[in-house]
């Protein structure tokens, strides 16, 4: 088995050295290099699943002594299918992620009004805004908000919560109305928001407050 070090490993050769252990393809064996490479958790899986059930493979405490150039060739072409669908999706996402621009541009540009979206995600339209102008304090935004809003939009969650971080400014109005940089408003917690918002329904006011820590 390939021996864990500083230096990062690449999915090709994790692979390369998964199909040449004496073990391959069993699940014993899996759940251990899994535990080694837990990053890999999912390619090794799929790999180990594609052995399994390829008609040429014998079993696997004789795999070494049976194992010929024709299964090798087999393998890789798993190996290759395996990276290649792996960079596919990497793409797909890192192109996703340098099209969102924010929760206002993205349900602007899905024809999704600001109210429509706070109903849909649990909230009042004047909550949503505080929440695309980055005026509560992240740490108190419950995950069930960016899961909303992220399922709201069809958009990865990671993407909605980073949206949460950062400073709070006060729209895009104050950069029209001056050529200034807008002064930076403060930020509150979600629950207080919450708490004192006369336009959010009131399940979901209780639904929310349900979520807020308890104090020491």
């Amino acid at each position: 088995m390939a021996e864990q070090n500083n230096r990062p490993v690449s999915l090709d050769y994790i692979l390369n050295e998964y199909i040449s252990s004496p073990q391959f393809p069993a699940y014993a064996n899996l759940l251990e290099w899994i535990r080694l490479y837990p990053q890999f958790e999912k390619e090794l899986t799929d790999f180990t699943v594609s052995g399994s059930v390829m008609g040429t493979l014998p079993h696997a405490e004789k795999l070494n002594e049976d194992l010929d150039e024709k299964l090798m060739n087999r393998g890789m072409s798993i190996v290759q299918n395996l990276l290649y669908n792996k960079k596919k999706e990497q793409a797909v996402q890192d192109a996703r992620n340098k099209e969102f621009k924010g929760i206002a541009e993205e349900r602007k540009k899905q024809g999704s009004s600001l109210q429509n979206l706070a109903e849909h995600s649990r909230l009042s339209a004047a909550l949503m805004a505080k929440l695309e102008q980055r005026l509560i304090l992240p740490v108190t935004i419950p995950s069930e908000v960016s899961e909303n809003i992220a399922r709201e939009l069809n958009v990865p969650y990671h993407l909605i919560n980073k949206q949460f971080h950062g400073d709070p400014w006060l729209g895009s109005n104050a950069n029209r109305l001056s050529d200034e940089r807008p002064k930076l408003a403060s930020q509150t917690s979600f629950f207080d928001e919450v708490r004192n918002d006369r336009t959010i329904k009131e399940e979901d006011r209780q639904y929310w407050l349900a979520l807020e820590p308890k104090k020491q």
